[in-house]
């Protein structure tokens, strides 16, 4: 007998649980046990499956997640987040390079009128679906029955059969800090590219190797 599915929805209060008890770690400086937590909520959301949403592209088509034959590359961004930004050329790379293999879909926290000159930044075969309601919490989206609070970007790598199989979170974007030893860092708008680039390819890769062991 198979286990009943357990949907992502499901899993909210969990994650928002784990959300405070993370960031009371990280208000005490205790950055080792603030990533446990957020480690706890990526387990709760991977091995959960997704119900049947329709989302509305920027163009107006639908895209139904129900009996898709490709994998899904969905995740949650907006315009004002700057990792977001910054992972917009690696992720052109990939979306063209796996287009026939998985379906890209980014689902914004903006409303349509913010879209119009960001979308001409993204490579067409990505599916950009805008939020028809903001809502007031920023990190927070709800479209089409698809709620998620966990910030941006992050992304959900999806099976045919609408099973999450990773979620990840973040991106590099070019900036200079201090390490711990004191030495200045500068990260590159280039090495910004190439780290996401590897990152990405990297969950591709996993989702259609675990897509074709659900297959069998």
């Amino acid at each position: 007998m198979q286990p009943a599915k357990i949907y992502l929805g499901s899993t909210e209060s969990r994650i928002q649980q784990y959300r405070a008890d993370s960031q009371k770690y990280w208000d005490k400086g205790d950055a080792e046990n603030a990533q446990k937590y957020r480690d706890s909520i990526k387990a709760v959301i991977v091995n959960t499956y997704i119900k049947e949403h329709s989302f509305t592209s920027l163009e107006g088509s639908a895209f139904e997640t129900a009996n898709q034959d490709k994998p899904m590359f969905l995740q949650v961004t907006a315009s004002w987040c700057v990792p977001c930004r910054a992972e917009i050329p690696a992720l052109n790379q990939i979306a063209e390079k796996y287009q026939d293999q998985v379906d890209f879909v980014l689902l914004f926290q903006d409303p349509a009128d913010r879209l119009t000159t960001l979308s001409k930044e993204y490579n067409p075969t990505i599916t950009l679906v805008p939020s028809n309601k903001v809502v007031s919490d920023p990190n927070t989206i709800y479209i089409a029955g698809f709620r998620h609070t966990m910030g941006f970007p992050s992304t959900y790598l999806i099976t045919p059969e609408n099973q999450v199989i990773n979620f990840t979170q973040g991106a590099q974007a070019p900036r200079t800090y201090t390490r711990e030893d004191g030495k200045e860092v500068t990260i590159t708008q280039e090495e910004a590219n190439r780290q996401n680039f590897e990152r990405l390819e990297a969950e591709i890769k996993d989702l259609l190797q675990k897509s074709a062991v659900h297959n069998l």
